[in-house]
């Protein structure tokens, strides 16, 4: 059980991330997504670390985390330009900063 919850929690993130977008497009769903956000975001700290922990960190893990990370912020970055664009907006600049970063640490992710 223990060797397979960094993959579930992989997966879950990997879910959340349409689920999102479906509770987007349903209407008013800030607090919906902002649990799924923190949600998506405690399983991404815990995957890696309890993989570490129990040692059964793998390269296709790591992989499947890099691949699942861009999934997920690009679910989440649509889901909340639906629900609040005006906010996105005026901080557009430093979230394609932080998005950049994102992609550029998964491509280095991937390259190793």
């Amino acid at each position: 059980m223990r060797r397979h919850l960094p993959a579930a929690l992989i997966a879950l993130r990997l879910m959340l991330g349409p689920l999102m977008l479906l509770v987007a497009a349903n209407g008013e769903a800030a607090p919906l997504l902002a649990a799924m956000i923190v949600a998506a975001t405690l399983s991404d700290i815990f995957d890696g670390v309890l993989a570490r922990r129990w040692g059964v960190a793998t390269e296709a893990l790591r992989v499947a985390d890099s691949r699942v990370d861009i999934v997920f912020i690009g679910c989440a970055v649509a889901a909340l330009w639906r629900v609040r664009a005006v906010v996105l907006r005026a901080f557009l600049p430093a979230l394609a900063t932080l998005a950049a970063a994102a992609v550029a640490g998964a491509v280095l992710d991937l390259a190793k």
